[in-house]
């Protein structure tokens, strides 16, 4: 007879549900605040590319209709600074039982993390787009128009999941900076459930020092899109 396999054990994740239950209280009026602000500078951005492309010698380099990536990462990082950095202070508040300072929590370190984010999110995915209409287009400067109204319009239906994504990063942020480095700290899951394997392994590594990355490279939760997990304290 052919053996039956060994049940699997189970998955045992680090989570506390009051934890998720404050942080999404806490956030939530900054989520449609980012939101908001996105949407504004996603607006204005159009009507300026769409203002440059109506002259009839405006270059079709994507720089000079969009503007430089770094140009276009302050401007986007300008509009939402003010309610990331509430977000990154809740997040710091999470982690005061337990040492965490937001006084550590500093604007350098805070605006890197959701540039990144902003950037692959949708900086990036914008301009690749409007850079292959241009290609596409061999100086038809009416096509390069409808792709980037399309692009804008595409990309304005997920501005509400990247305010999640964004405030919830820094969140995790803030609470990662608010710790002594050393501190120990544990990615934790939504108890609701949603976590990515990854996310779950990340779980499942335990303790780990503060300012450390965990085992594939990330310094605190927000690690992919939909990414609902926290940092919290590994005592907890």
């Amino acid at each position: 007879a052919v053996a039956e396999p060994a049940p699997r054990p189970a998955v045992v994740v680090a989570s506390d549900p009051k934890l998720f239950a404050d942080r999404e209280a806490a956030l939530g009026p900054l989520v449609e605040s980012v939101a908001r602000r996105l949407k504004r500078a996603m607006m204005d951005e159009q009507n300026d590319v769409l203002e440059h492309l109506s002259g009839r010698r405006s270059s079709l380099d994507v720089d000079a209709i969009l503007g430089a990536p770094a140009t276009r990462q302050a401007r986007y990082l300008g509009a939402v600074g003010p309610d990331v950095m509430t977000a990154a202070a809740e997040g710091a508040k999470s982690m005061k039982r337990h040492g965490g300072s937001p006084k550590r929590v500093t604007s350098a370190s805070l605006d890197e993390a959701v540039s990144e984010m902003l950037r692959e999110r949708l900086l990036a995915p914008m301009r690749d787009a409007i850079e292959e209409a241009v290609r596409s287009a061999e100086g038809d400067r009416t096509s390069v128009a409808e792709a980037a109204r399309a692009t804008f319009r595409e990309h304005k239906a997920t501005i509400d999941e990247v305010a999640k994504d964004v405030t919830r990063r820094a969140h995790a942020r803030g609470a990662q900076l608010s710790r002594e480095p050393g501190a120990p700290v544990r990615w934790m899951t939504d108890p609701e459930g949603g976590a990515c394997a990854e996310c779950e392994d990340y779980s499942l590594a335990g303790s780990t020092a503060c300012g450390e990355n965990f085992p594939t490279g990330d310094l605190h939760p927000g690690a992919h899109p939909g990414c609902r997990c926290l940092l919290g304290p590994a005592q907890h």
